[in-house]
């Protein structure tokens, strides 16, 4: 009886050579293979997208769009500050009366050379007095007349130059003393930053620029010119300013009873003699004028109002007046 041979058969009844099984083996392998590396590049992809959705914090990731990131590695542009158009003051004046005025020769720091004058008889002759020999002062920046023959003024400390001195006069100017009080009674800019003010009261105030001239009225009025050629006013001890658009040639200030008076320098409508503007309490310009003072270089003018209106100006070593708000001067 023959035996039945075992080799395996397929499901037909057909034989599987070896060969065969190994080549299916083989891409059995290679689909596996090929399935792994589909699942591993989708994973990647996942997780490439997720970190693409999470927000930046700052100094993390870098910006996707180059010229972002080219933007955001760039240095800040500088501001250059604006360049100062106004002169130091050589010299102040200040009217108290129809023929009696104060004028301060400013000096330096630490140099020296501030001396103030006197005259009762419009400006005819000056008697001066040596502040900064007698009280330590230079660079005079205002002078504030008071009661009957009281004055005080605001200089630099000559020692440093860094804090404000003062001194006063009850002999309308004779003799003058320190007198450190009266740097809580008036206004003035300190030496070291000239936008940073001080208010009758000794209390700080913040004015809208760097200030080249200060004149102040009372404890609640102040003006001054900035030194790119504004014009600033307040009326609220320095809570809030008003300024105007820059003037040409401006260089010294005063306040009157209908706001404010300004000369201006090298102007071409008044080449022989100093432009006189008006301002009122707006700053709006309501008058201007010539005052046939002689050409002046900047730096060399001031203005001022006696208490009875009587308009005064100095220019070099030439005074002016005027009791028509500068319409006429003689």
């Amino acid at each position: 009886m023959r035996k039945k041979s075992r080799r395996s058969r397929g499901r037909a009844g057909v034989e599987i050579p070896s060969a065969l099984k190994a080549v299916a083996l083989i891409v059995l392998a290679l689909a596996v293979v090929a399935l792994c590396y589909l699942a591993i590049q989708h994973g990647r992809g996942n997780a490439s997208a997720a970190t693409s959705a999470r927000p930046t914090t700052s100094g993390s990731a870098a910006p996707a769009d180059p010229s972002a990131q080219a933007t955001t590695d760039s240095p800040p542009a500088q501001v250059e500050p604006a360049a100062s158009n106004l002169s130091s003051a050589t010299q102040i004046l200040v009217a108290t009366g129809e023929d009696s005025a104060y004028r301060a020769i400013a000096g330096s720091c630490p140099d020296g050379g501030s001396s103030i004058g006197v005259t009762d008889d419009g400006g005819a002759t000056w008697t001066s007095f040596d502040v900064g020999a007698s009280l330590g002062i230079g660079a005079i920046q205002s002078v504030t007349p008071g009661g009957t023959g009281y004055a005080s003024l605001i200089g630099q400390n000559l020692q440093d130059c860094a804090s404000a001195s003062a001194g006063q006069t009850y002999s309308s100017g004779n003799d003058w003393e320190a007198a450190s009080r009266v740097l809580s009674t008036t206004w003035y800019m300190e030496p070291t930053n000239p936008q940073a003010l001080v208010a009758p009261g000794g209390i700080a105030v913040e004015a809208p620029c760097a200030l080249g001239r200060l004149t102040g009225g009372t404890e609640d009025s102040v003006a001054g010119i900035c030194t790119d050629g504004r014009v600033v006013l307040s009326s609220d001890a320095g809570s809030s300013w008003l300024q105007s658009e820059s003037i040409a040639g401006v260089d010294a200030i005063a306040l009157t009873d209908s706001g404010l008076v300004v000369t201006a320098v090298g102007q071409p409508q008044c080449a022989d003699g100093v432009a006189i503007q008006n301002l009122d309490s707006s700053l709006a310009l309501t008058a201007e004028t010539c005052a046939p003072a002689g050409a002046s270089a900047a730096g060399q003018t001031s203005v001022s109002a006696a208490p009875d209106g009587t308009l005064w100006l100095l220019s070099g070593e030439n005074v002016l007046r005027s009791s028509d708000s500068g319409t006429t001067w003689e």
